[in-house]
């Protein structure tokens, strides 16, 4: 509109200064008599072309700003939808390369778990051509790992580029995101090589491969609904709240507590259990004895161990060692690398239990309210019957000492302590009543008590001001009554 307006205005100030100007050179030519005041009427006209003249560049130049300023908007507006649709590409990149990430750690995993178990199982030997195979897709599948955790790396740096409207990429880059990039490299890439190594640090390395597991939580970050719906994401941006691993971990645990719990349970003993088996077996095979003399010769028994291990009871029955005939004892460090990490996640999963069963026991605010009201009723019944008591009791103690003759002292001694219980039982009643009022006061209490406060302060403050009012017209009446 501002844009039509003003080339419109600007079109009719110079008809207007043209047709002045034609009609100052009319009467300049075909004038023979001088009539009186025409020069200065042609002065005068004169001047209203120059101002006229001037009006025009002042509304072209306004002109002009009002479509920087509008070009201005318009280019803020393309460059934010740019950042959105730049965001967007980038989010979903990332969750590609994620995936991509998560089939690379899977397929190296289990192809280290089948190549294991067939070495262990004395099938086949690592200079055959399917344990050789086996080991090359696990070589395969840690490279392709490699590649896309630095790409998805590069990935999240561009994303933060543009989440903070950053100029340069290095302003992003700082020392803890450099160390944690390397050792996320350095976690990746461990495993068995090709080449055939000494048994025990082949099992370390193998053992070590589950550290690559680290990847599902990613994925299942990257796939929550937390981070994928727009207006939860949105709201963690501007609360400036991150959508990240503890966040939705926190979210999960509130939501299924017990499921959770349970997965990590089940997690913890597979992994722990086969982990000690399997350094258990190559420790056998090092030694050249049989699987069957290790202390955890089979998976029941290194799952024994490891429920041993995670409970914090360690009976001690099973042991990661092997134990030769005469009489030496060759130590695991594998298995008691295996069983350390198995004794500090049973810790943390156990005080996770007791969190959860904590706050599973406790009442809700209906419950609560049930409860303090039948118990404030029961409360009410044992005050009455004491109070009654007291009276009673009082009344015969009274008509005792009346007849002190006739009654023994004893009687009176128990009557008197029978008063003095029931006193003491009312007294406890009271007390025990006013604590339960105290502690059923909660957040919602309060606030409830700070809106009626502050309603009835407003209604102080409306009848304060109509008081005023009053005042102000019978002061106004009396004024004009004395005059």
């Amino acid at each position: 509109m501002m844009e039509d307006a003003l080339p419109r205005v600007v079109v009719r100030n110079t008809e207007r200064s043209a047709r002045d100007s034609r009609r100052s050179r009319y009467f300049s030519v075909y004038s023979h008599v001088d009539i009186g005041g025409q020069h200065g009427d042609d002065a005068t006209k004169r001047r209203e072309t120059t101002t006229t003249d001037k009006q025009n560049n002042i509304l072209l130049q306004r002109s002009s700003e009002g479509g920087k300023g509008i070009n201005s908007v318009k280019a803020s507006r393309l460059t934010l939808r740019n950042r959105l649709t730049r965001r967007k590409t980038l989010l979903s990149r990332s969750r590609s390369l994620v995936d991509l990430s998560v089939a690379a750690a899977c397929v190296g995993v289990v192809a280290m778990l089948v190549e294991t178990e067939l070495y262990v199982q004395k099938v086949v030997s690592k200079s055959e051509v399917a344990s050789l195979t086996l080991r090359i897709s696990v070589t395969l599948s840690t490279v392709l790992l490699l590649l896309s955790v630095v790409v998805y790396n590069i990935t999240t740096v561009q994303l933060a580029v543009v989440n903070n409207s950053l100029d340069d990429w290095r302003l992003v880059i700082s020392p803890p995101l450099v160390c944690s990039v390397i050792l996320e490299l350095v976690v990746c890439s461990v495993h068995p090589p090709p080449l055939s190594l000494q048994p025990k640090l082949e099992s370390a390395l193998s053992v070590l491969m589950f550290l690559r597991l680290y990847l599902l939580v990613r994925f299942l970050v990257v796939h929550s609904r937390y981070l994928t719906d727009t207006a939860t994401s949105s709201l963690g941006a501007l609360s400036k709240v991150p959508i990240d691993a503890q966040f939705v971990f926190k979210a999960l645990m509130s939501e299924w507590p017990g499921s959770m719990l349970l997965i990590s349970m089940v997690a913890i003993f597979s992994l722990s259990g086969w982990s000690v088996r399997t350094c258990e077996a190559y420790v056998a095979l090092a030694e050249h004895r049989a699987l069957n003399e290790t202390p955890a010769r089979d998976i029941p028994e290194a799952f024994w161990f490891s429920a041993i291990t995670f409970l914090t009871v360690g009976y001690g029955d099973v042991v990661p060692s092997f134990m030769i005939r005469d009489g030496d004892v060759v130590r695991s460090e594998c298995g008691r690398v295996v069983a350390v990490v198995v004794g500090l996640l049973g810790v943390g999963v156990t005080a996770l239990l007791v969190a959860v069963l904590a706050n599973k026991l406790q009442l809700s605010r209906a419950e609560k309210y049930v409860h303090t009201f039948s118990t404030r009723i029961e409360l009410d019944n044992r005050h009455k019957n004491a109070a009654a008591d007291v009276i009673k009791n009082a009344i015969k103690l009274w008509r005792m000492r009346d007849l002190a003759n006739q009654t023994s002292r004893g009687r009176r001694v128990h009557v008197q302590g029978k008063l003095m219980q029931a006193i003491r039982l009312m007294k406890d009643a009271r007390q025990t009543k006013a604590n339960i009022g105290e502690a059923v006061v909660g957040v919602v209490e309060v606030h409830s008590l700070v809106t009626d406060i502050a309603c009835k302060v407003e209604d102080l403050k409306k009848q304060l001001a109509a008081i005023n009012g009053e005042l102000h017209n019978l002061v106004a009446i009396a004024e004009d009554r004395f005059k």
